[in-house]
């Protein structure tokens, strides 16, 4: 590695809090008519003209907007913060510049000492415990969840759920995936869950049914579908065994267990390395492999029955009942 790239990684803290501010002060949605001068965006962003000019042009020094003849324009990768875009990463963007989460990463060391969560060291709590009492960082971080509708409708391309009935969504967080599974199979019945906090705060699509609720303590009985989304990297192995437990133990005869995740590569894979780290810092849970998933499947009375692809790149893990 060259000096000049670990200057970067150095620096990666500036950038990030560059692309905050940009995301608060809604740059993107300022320039998403269309070219600007200095004093349009001051004025559309409620900021000093003189110390937005120099954010701007740290911007355009960062690739985020061009500058021609005192305007500004948009460009690909600033039209990602725009709130309203599909998939946005405006979210993303304000969480990593909320204190809780700076908190966090700032006893990334010592949690690697010690094998502790970085967040409970910084904050005295679990994440999801803290979120539960935070309202405006929760919404934010579960609008941070939200990937492009493309990946739903991709894995709701990927399954073939003929003949089931009733899909229990498990950490159904806004709930967007289970309806583009409804909307996809005609009779099939959802049921959101998530912990009471979200489900109270969630936009209710009316196709679904919302239910609220712990999933330590059990889930919804009698689905046939029984669909985790991002759900068990977020815990331990013990936890993830007794998370899935509780969904072999409630689906009906002939049941599956979906698990939607992001799998570790043999050799391991760069991106997804990086948020193995961030699960130990967040939430204290991991990334995994597919043969790790297939053990806590097996630890759970289930069995790997496939690995199903899509077209999003992402892979769907079908599990039954051993």
């Amino acid at each position: 590695m060259h000096v000049s790239q670990l200057m970067q990684l150095i620096s990666g803290s500036i950038y990030s809090a560059i692309v905050c501010a940009t995301a608060e002060l809604e740059v993107a949605e300022a320039l998403a008519d269309g070219p600007c001068t200095l004093d349009e965006l001051a004025a559309r962003c409620s900021a000093d003209r003189e110390a937005l000019g120099r954010l701007m042009r740290a911007l355009a020094a960062l690739g985020l907007v061009s500058e021609a003849e005192g305007r500004y324009a948009t460009t690909d990768g600033l039209g990602w913060l725009r709130g309203s875009a599909d998939g946005s990463l405006r979210a993303l963007a304000l969480l990593g510049g909320q204190p809780a989460m700076q908190g966090a990463w700032r006893h990334c060391a010592e949690a690697v000492r010690t094998g502790r969560t970085a967040f409970e060291l910084a904050n005295g709590r679990p994440l999801f415990d803290y979120l539960d009492d935070h309202e405006a960082l929760r919404s934010t971080f579960q609008r941070s969840l939200s990937g492009p509708e493309a990946w739903n409708q991709a894995i709701a391309d990927a399954l073939d759920l003929a003949g089931r009935t009733l899909v229990v969504d498990v950490g159904a967080g806004d709930g967007r995936l289970l309806a583009a599974l409804v909307r996809a199979w005609p009779g099939l019945r959802g049921i959101a869950f998530d912990r009471p906090s979200v489900v109270a705060a969630a936009g209710r699509d009316p196709s679904l049914e919302w239910v609220g609720g712990d999933f330590f303590a059990g889930v919804p009985a009698g689905g046939d579908v029984y669909l985790l989304r991002w759900v068990l990297h977020d815990w331990t192995d013990d936890q993830a065994v007794a998370i899935l437990a509780h969904c072999r133990a409630a689906m009906r005869a002939g049941g599956v267990v979906l698990l939607v995740e992001r799998l570790l590569a043999e050799p391991s894979d760069g991106s997804a390395a990086l948020l193995d780290l961030t699960m130990l810092v967040l939430t204290g849970g991991r990334e995994r492999t597919e043969a790790e998933y297939a053990a806590l499947l097996a630890r759970a009375g289930l069995r790997l029955s496939r690995a199903l692809p899509t077209s999003a790149g992402l892979r769907i893990l079908e599990a039954t009942a051993a």
